[in-house]
């Protein structure tokens, strides 16, 4: 059964500051103490070390200033101090894969690979593999591709993640090209399009607020004082109202059937003479 699977291979490249130098056959930092930039593996690696290495043939001096080249760009292969022997073991290995695939043989697979996972921007679970130095991450890389520096990311795959029907990643037909199908192209325009809306409202909102008309202003300013003023008048009338209800029935109940008068809180009864 033939699965299609995406796999990353995850190394972290470290740099010198400082750049490399090759002295006595050996690749060092320029400078011992140099701080160093972190840059992670992909396929722009592979790509960089067979135009640097496997394009024409190169003198001694000429190795090592290449040597220097791809480190300024990667880092090391393994270990700072190196030789040229994983170089030359990653060529061999190049070498012999484009020999298999011209006489059609299975070329040898020399590491283990061990397989992890990682959890994609999408929420979706992938085969990962972690890699221990630069070496190995480029010998697997050619060991699970060896078409890899052939192939290109669909652009909408890196933009927007998943899609059904997309192959994430192609060998392009033209050089221009940057989506695996046209379904991938329209479809990236459209979110493109979408997008730029999206935040052009928000920029505008932003930075032009909307325009206060000044005569719908008044004119609701002045309704809202008369209705103020119309409230106000209608409490004074009802406290008013209620102020009257209370004397006339504070005033119906001094008056008793026996002539009494009655305190709102203590009945004092008022002896005839």
């Amino acid at each position: 059964m033939d699965i299609v699977l995406n796999i990353s291979i995850f190394y972290d490249c470290k740099i010198a500051e400082s750049g490399y130098e090759v002295k006595f056959g050996k690749l060092n930092p320029r400078i011992k103490n140099s701080r160093y930039i972190t840059k992670s593996f992909d396929m722009c690696c592979i790509k960089d070390f067979k135009s640097i290495f496997m394009n024409e043939k190169y003198s001694v001096d000429e190795l090592d200033k290449k040597r220097e080249k791809f480190a300024n760009l990667w880092g090391v292969f393994s270990n700072e101090d190196e030789k040229q022997d994983k170089l030359d073991s990653i060529i061999r290995y190049i070498i012999d894969l484009e020999d298999c695939k011209k006489n059609k043989k299975l070329p040898h697979a020399s590491d283990h690979i061990k397989i992890g996972w990682k959890f994609t921007f999408t929420g979706k679970l992938l085969p990962a593999i972690d890699t221990m130095n630069l070496y190995q991450a480029i010998k697997i890389a050619l060991q699970l591709n060896s078409e890899i520096d052939e192939l290109k990311i669909c652009n909408y795959y890196l933009n927007f993640g998943e899609k059904t029907g997309c192959l994430k990643s192609f060998k392009p037909k033209r050089s221009d090209a940057i989506f695996c199908s046209s379904s991938c192209r329209d479809h990236y325009h459209k979110k493109q399009i979408r997008r730029n809306i999206s935040s052009k409202k928000v920029t505008k909102i932003k930075k032009h607020p909307p325009e206060l008309n000044l005569s719908q202003f008044y004119k609701e300013k002045e309704s809202l004082t008369q209705y103020k003023k119309l409230n106000s008048k209608n409490k004074e009338k009802v406290n008013e109202n209620f102020k009257n209800s209370l004397v006339k029935k504070n005033y119906s109940q001094q008056k008793s059937k026996k002539g009494e008068i009655i305190n709102s809180f203590i009945q004092f009864p008022i002896l005839k003479r």
